[in-house]
């Protein structure tokens, strides 16, 4: 009888924790889609069809960082403010994620739906609460850079060898380096995407990498700059 009471009681603590780690639980979901680089909503067309945002689920087949082992579960049309949300019940256990996409792409960077998985890219959504998060759209930008020497010694013999992380009149050609008091604006432009982080986050930025010879010293450095969107842009570059 003992017996049978243990194993009537062992059952149904397993099933509580069954039922507790299945649970669905009440999820909101919000935010604006926003032109990055900026905190201004991105331009909607009359003329296409709304944005989409979309709520991903982790399918358990493979992981996120590979680019599958996810699928749409739901998605909704952001209204005439770029704003969206969903009101719906998620597992508790399981790994949520949100991206967008059909943007205008004749302002804006496609991005395709499969794109948004990730470190880079992943938009967490936290079961069982409120969750506030604005999106980044990407718009075609164009550079003309602008190389800016900032020593105030005008007799100086700074050295400011480019190494890369920015794009340049040609992949085959080496920019040979800038030499003194220098404030040259380069005569080419070059094709990128708006702001400074990527994707409202850290995981991509707008860098200039050189070696930088300043009083017989020389040291690498890395200097962010930032693009605004869709128009060419003279891009100051200091260093």
């Amino acid at each position: 009888m003992k017996k049978l009471i243990l194993i009537s009681i062992i059952l149904a603590v397993a099933f509580s924790y069954s039922c507790n780690k299945d649970k669905k639980v009440n999820t909101t979901i919000s935010g604006q889609l926003l032109t990055n680089g900026t905190t201004s909503v991105i331009k909607l067309s009359t003329e296409l069809e709304k944005p989409k945002v979309c709520l991903y689920q982790e399918t358990g087949t493979s992981d996120l960082i590979s680019g599958n082992g996810f699928e749409e579960i739901k998605s909704v049309l952001v209204d005439e403010n770029a704003k969206y949300n969903f009101d719906i019940d998620l597992w508790e256990e399981k790994t949520y994620f949100i991206g967008f996409h059909n943007v205008d792409t004749s302002i804006y960077l496609d991005v395709r739906p499969d794109q948004w998985h990730g470190i880079n890219d992943f938009n967490h959504i936290t079961s069982g609460t409120s969750n506030s998060i604005n999106l980044y759209v990407l718009a075609k930008s164009w550079v003309c850079p602008r190389f800016i020497n900032t020593n105030s010694d005008p007799n100086n013999q700074d050295v400011f060898d480019l190494i890369g992380g920015i794009g340049g009149p040609d992949p085959g050609i080496v920019l040979q380096p800038f030499y003194g008091s220098t404030d040259t604006v380069m005569s080419w432009i070059y094709k990128t995407w708006s702001g400074t982080y990527k994707y409202g986050v850290k995981s991509m930025s707008h860098t200039v990498d050189a070696n930088l010879t300043r009083n017989g010293i020389t040291k690498y450095i890395s200097i962010l700059y930032n693009v605004p969107p869709f128009d060419t842009t003279v891009v100051e570059i200091k260093y």
